[in-house]
Parts: structure tokens; sequence; C-alpha cells
């Protein structure tokens, strides 16, 4: 049996397509593109699901996206349908979706700062108490 190297990093293959397949990483190669957006993948499974994803939801209105991303929910499947990145949980899907819509609901006390992530909006807050105490403002 022949074994096929990277060049690269050394990973050794019994097939020449999966060493063809893996040296993508390297050399950021994405030859399969998706017709609708132009977004390129690595893998041509990968265009395949995006592709799904892409023409089911570019047929949907804003109120069948959001029924279907319920339905996906409901059946754990926490796939993005803008995108199509899959999240591990609900509320890691829930947080995603906020680069779509822009919604940021966490708002600082102190400031006019508004964030969508609980995290960031924590992180800020305190940097923010921090220079209000140091300017004398609290």
């Amino acid at each position: 049996m022949k074994i096929y190297s990277c060049d690269y990093c050394g990973k050794r293959f019994s097939a020449a397509a999966w060493l063809t397949r893996h040296r993508r990483i390297h050399t950021g190669d994405k030859p399969f593109v998706c017709d609708i957006c132009g977004r390129g993948f690595n893998v041509k499974n990968n265009l395949r699901k995006h592709t799904y994803v892409e023409n089911m939801t570019m047929t949907m209105y804003p109120d069948e996206l959001q029924a279907a991303q319920q339905h996906m929910l409901k059946n754990h499947i926490h796939q993005c349908l803008v995108c199509g990145k899959i999240q591990p949980s609900p509320g890691k899907l829930e947080r995603h979706m906020r680069i779509h819509t822009g919604e940021k609901p966490f708002k600082c006390d102190w400031c006019d700062y508004h964030s969508s992530r609980k995290d960031s909006m924590r992180k800020h807050h305190t940097r923010c108490v921090k220079k209000k105490e140091i300017e004398g403002q609290i």
C-alpha cells in the first residue's frame, strides 16, 4: 500500500485524494464556490450543506425563517438558517443570531454602550466603572 505524506506537516494518508483535501488546510485553497453568495469551501460536502441552507433561507420570509429556526431548535439542531453555522446549544444559537439581527440587548448602566453579548457587557462595565471612579463621577 502506498503512503502519501503532506509536504507541510508530515501527516500521512493512504489515498492521494485525502492528501489533496488535507493540503487545502495549509494552502487556504477553496475550490468549491457557492453560486449564490460566492463563499468558497475547501471540502465539497461543506458546500453542499451550505447550499442547502442558502437555498432554503432565500425563499423564506422573516416569519417563515423564524418558524423554521424554532422547528430546528425543537429537534435539537442548532443551526443558523442565515449562514449555516451549527451551535452546540440553543443559547449559543440565540447569541449567534444577534450577529445577523444586530440586536444588542445588554446596556451599560454608566454610559451609552450596548452589547450583543452579556460577557462583553460585564468586561465593559468593569472598565467603565473604573474610569468613572478615576474621573470622580462615582
